[in-house]
């Protein structure tokens, strides 16, 4: 048995370290704004990138210096004066750009910290239009006023993969997987580098200057492409082994992560396009069919598609955006008006923007709300949505600044404790999560950890499933709920009366069938409940004569360890029925009720006596059915129980 300890109540507040959540109908965001030290450089190609965590790096206009936001204060990482175009930046926060050094232009690299950017280059030829993979990998192509070159870095070392191999344009790409593309003025492709190994494959090669390649689209497991027929586009893989095309007449093509392709494409002329789905092996299939027409495709990495087109309404046309869930109908998220730049992230967030006169409106959708997060800039350009957060670059009378919605979902957790001899409980813990499943706790279906229980036995949580996250869940972060507890040993199940500790698990107390009942208590991964069909008694007269015993009884019935029954008995004295213990023993419930008399006390003679027939039971309806006598059950004076009865010797 335990002893029982008070609780301590623990209420646990979410604090921000950001500005109050904003009063709106939609879900709740927070926003911060970080002033840019410098206006940014629209002048020069690529000025503001991002990586997928939202890192941005940028040029100012003032000073011509790259800048890196990793979150936090921005870093500027130069201080010369001189042009820089082309940055990169990966999820790593390395940034990667050209830079001019009074004669010609030279590869940069930079880790977006105090530590300065390392020169990848230093000759007399141009370095131009550099790349670079989520591991560091750098390529470039160098130009010597005649022919160009390609080339590759990593971790201090360079390798030439192509020299002086073409007097025409060539333009490198890298992905994630090491593969290095090579373009020619966009009428040929071809594959130089796969993961450590010089290649030399031709992926397209354009028959004329019409003949050329659209929408090169890159992921760690293939390359696609489309390819100009003459009248449309058509659709092309390379997986690394074989070139397969996957549709025609396509347009707004989406690559993800695990290299599924996702487009649009007319089927039969006069009729309204389809948006098909390819996960990279076997056909392509059809996902959803328009009703009029469809642009500007994006893809998270389970397939779920988003896509701005217009439908009718009441005999009206209308623009929309449509969602697809990655099974079923798609479903519109808004019916207003046009919107540009639609993106979806891996739990399925949307966030696009919506002209609005001459405003510019930045809007978010997350678990079916549609939340305006920014209507009162002039100007809002790169909108990038991030894993939990939706960042978008805001101009306003010449000046610029980063805005941040950050929202926060929380999601219940079902769990189970089970101990080493059976017992179990079950509840649901509330946490910060994404859709799929990973919250602030890294609690996760599946996951499992044990602990030791009072009994010194191992016992283990489970995480048994995660339900739909929701902001409506932000003010039980980390609180928990008991929803029921198995008793092993009885085969019952009950139902837990409250939670009594909030907190992450590991901090939560309940209590079965009554409260401040210490064998009731259960919790923490270390206490454990316990029922009894078998109940210890002692029966006090308040002249110092007493009698013990037990009884059956139903588990979970009104007895219980430290159960109290006042009774008058024959000396005009007010006895006592105290519960001392309970144990289980699986009696049959035909005996629920039989009570028995182990010995009784006199405090006269201060003896002890064995009651007659005590191996019997002395009554069968619990506490005051029992009657016995000691020593000779001819003699009224040896009679007791019933908690009236006493003996006088």
């Amino acid at each position: 048995m335990h002893k029982l300890q008070k609780p301590l109540i623990i209420l646990t507040l979410l604090l921000s370290l950001a500005a109050a959540p904003l009063a709106h109908a939609g879900v709740a965001y927070q926003t911060t704004a970080i002033p840019m030290p410098k206006d940014l450089a629209y002048s020069s190609p690529m000025p503001f990138v991002q990586n997928q965590y939202g890192w941005a790096a940028w040029v100012s206009v003032a000073t011509n210096d790259v800048y890196c936001w990793q979150g936090k204060q921005p870093i500027r990482g130069t201080n010369r004066n001189t042009p820089k175009q082309y940055l990169q930046i990966n999820d790593r926060g390395q940034v990667v750009w050209q830079e001019w050094d009074g004669k010609d232009w030279e590869i940069y690299l930079w880790d977006g910290t105090s530590s300065p950017p390392v020169q990848v280059t230093k000759n007399d030829i141009d370095d131009l239009w550099p790349a670079i993979n989520q591991y560091g990998a750098v390529v470039w192509s160098t130009f010597d006023g005649k022919k160009y070159g390609a080339n590759y870095y990593i971790q201090g070392r360079t390798t030439v993969l192509d020299n002086n191999a073409s007097d025409r344009i060539n333009r490198l790409y890298i992905t994630d997987s090491d593969w290095v593309l090579e373009t020619h003025s966009g009428t040929d492709l071809r594959l130089l580098y796969q993961a450590g190994v010089k290649k030399y494959v031709t992926l397209f090669q354009g028959s004329n200057v019409s003949d050329r390649y659209y929408d090169l689209l890159t992921s760690y497991w293939g390359v696609a492409w489309t390819r100009f027929n003459g009248t449309a586009l058509d659709l092309y893989y390379y997986n690394g082994t074989a070139i397969r095309q996957l549709g025609s007449q396509v347009w707004s093509p989406a690559i993800n992560e695990k290299g599924w392709l996702a487009w649009v494409q007319t089927s039969r002329p006069g009729t309204p396009p389809d948006i098909y789905l390819y996960q990279g092996t076997g056909l392509a299939k059809r996902v959803a069919t328009t009703e009029i027409g469809a642009a500007q495709l994006a893809m998270n990495r389970d397939g779920w598609l988003v896509w701005s087109g217009a439908h009718w309404d009441r005999g009206k046309i209308v623009d929309a955006l449509w969602l697809y869930r990655g099974a079923g109908s798609p479903v519109p998220i808004t019916t207003s008006a046009p919107v540009l730049n639609p993106q979806i992230n891996q739990d399925g967030w949307v966030a696009w923007t919506q002209n609005k006169g001459s405003l510019k409106e930045v809007y978010l959708y997350v678990n079916g709300v549609v939340t305006p997060v920014d209507k009162k800039n002039e100007e809002e350009r790169y909108v990038h949505l991030n894993q939990k957060t939706i960042d978008w670059l805001s101009v306003h009378n010449n000046k610029a600044e980063i805005n941040r919605a950050s929202v926060t979902l929380y999601a219940p957790y079902q769990f189970q404790y089970t101990y080493g001899n059976g017992d179990y409980y079950t509840g649901t813990v509330y946490a910060e999560a994404s859709r799929v499943g990973a919250s602030a706790y890294n609690y996760y279906p599946g996951k499992t950890w044990t602990t030791t229980d009072e009994n010194k036995k191992v016992g283990q949580y489970t995480i048994l499933s995660v339900g739909a996250p929701s902001d409506s869940y932000v003010g039980r972060s980390g609180s928990v709920t008991l929803d029921a507890y198995y008793d092993a040993e009885s085969k019952t199940v009950y139902k837990p009366l409250s939670t009594i500790v909030s907190g992450p698990l590991g901090g939560e107390l309940g209590y079965i069938i009554k409260y401040n009942v210490s064998d009731y208590l259960f919790g923490k991964g270390y206490f454990e409940a316990d029922v009894g069909d078998r109940y210890e008694y002692k029966y006090t007269y308040g002249n110092g004569d007493y009698y013990t015993g037990y009884f059956y009884a139903a588990p979970g019935g009104p007895y219980y360890p430290g159960y109290k029954m006042s009774k008058r008995n024959e000396l005009g004295r007010l006895g006592l029925y105290e519960i001392t213990a309970m144990s289980y023993v699986g009696v049959n419930p035909s005996n629920y009720g039989n009570i028995y008399v182990s010995y009784y006390y006199d405090e006269a003679s201060k003896k002890l006596f064995k009651p007659l027939l005590y191996q019997l039971p002395l009554g069968v309806k619990y506490l005051t059915s029992e009657v016995g006598y000691i020593i000779n059950d001819d003699v009224d004076a040896y009679k007791f129980g019933a908690g009236y009865y006493e003996t006088s010797l």
